[in-house]
């Protein structure tokens, strides 16, 4: 009993991480257990929420993302929607499900993003705009009108340039982005190194049934 009540003292020590005065009878032991019995519990609450690796989407909530860019070497010059992207991303889990959904939310070939259900979305894009000619003026359109913009006027080196915005999308909108700039030597370059991008993805449901 009295071995028992020492490796007991001793593991609560140790465990603790802070020294612990031994105790000195079976009623401070338990209270010393008892102590690190909530601590534990404690522990393994915050380490269960720490090392979740999945998505669920069994609480009721959604899940839409997107990625996308432009490979190899390409130029795009003068007013133009920016098109002939290739996904690296095109997810949609339904709502109270973990079963992939096969509808899609992006065209790569128009460059247009329409989502399959209404919600707040952060959607960015970037480009890398090359040295040549005079301002460099891309726009996030919804429906046609812009809703968020990037650009440069300098044109002694490359840039590299990005926004974001948050927008509240219904299924029937469409987002495309467009080159804006005029002259035929204002472009966007990309090099392979994915310069070009754009990316989108549900934050919020705007309803409780996530449609």
């Amino acid at each position: 009993m009295l071995l028992l009540f020492q490796i007991l003292v001793c593991i609560i020590s140790t465990s603790s991480g802070a020294k612990v005065k031994p105790a000195k009878s079976i009623s401070a032991l338990q209270q010393q257990a008892s102590a690190l019995q909530d601590k534990t519990t404690t522990l393994a609450a915050r380490m269960t929420e720490l090392q979740r690796t999945t998505f669920d989407t069994t609480d009721g909530n959604a899940v839409v993302v997107v990625d996308a860019t432009i490979g190899g070497y390409t130029t795009k010059c003068g007013p133009q929607t920016v098109t002939g992207w290739t996904e690296v991303l095109d997810k949609y889990y339904v709502q109270k499900t973990t079963t992939l959904s096969t509808t899609t939310s992006f065209n790569p070939s128009t460059g247009t993003f329409t989502p399959p259900i209404t919600g707040y979305y952060k959607i960015c894009i970037s480009f890398r705009a090359r040295n040549t000619g005079n301002a460099v003026d891309v726009t996030l359109l919804k429906d046609g009108t812009p809703v968020a913009a990037l650009g440069s006027a300098l044109q002694s080196d490359w840039r590299t340039m990005s926004v974001c915005t948050i927008q509240l999308v219904t299924s029937a909108n469409a987002y495309t982005v467009k080159l804006q700039s005029g002259g035929s030597s204002d472009c966007l370059e990309e090099t392979s190194w994915y310069y070009s991008r754009f990316s989108a993805h549900l934050i919020a449901c705007n309803a409780a049934t996530c449609v």
